[in-house]
């Protein structure tokens, strides 16, 4: 074989071989691209799902805390009450000691 007939051989190899190469990685790169689509579309998800049950807790805990915020409303209402009622209280316990002493004073006077 002439030297010429084999760098042509060699050549057209080489240049066969690297277009196979190509076709190969290619095929590779898009098996590993779908690969990692789906990889990356399962963590997502599951992303996805993690915050939709931090939400579901979120949205308890403020259920919870709207629960907490109305109790307290109601107690501070009833505490409001009771100190009123104490006044009250408080003026007629006055109002029956001035009575006692104008009683006794009465009755010390007899």
């Amino acid at each position: 074989m002439e030297e010429k007939t084999l760098k042509k051989i060699i050549q057209d190899t080489a240049k066969d071989t690297a277009e196979r190469m190509r076709e190969f990685h290619q095929e590779d790169i898009k098996v590993l691209r779908e690969s990692m689509d789906v990889r990356f579309e399962t963590f997502e998800q599951r992303m996805n799902e993690r915050f939709d049950g931090v939400e579901t807790r979120l949205g308890n805990v403020e259920t919870r805390l709207d629960g907490v915020e109305s109790a307290l409303q109601t107690l501070l209402i009833e505490f409001k009450h009771h100190r009123e009622d104490q006044e009250l209280l408080k003026k007629e316990v006055e109002e029956l000691r001035s009575r006692i002493q104008v009683l006794e004073q009465k009755l010390a006077i007899a």
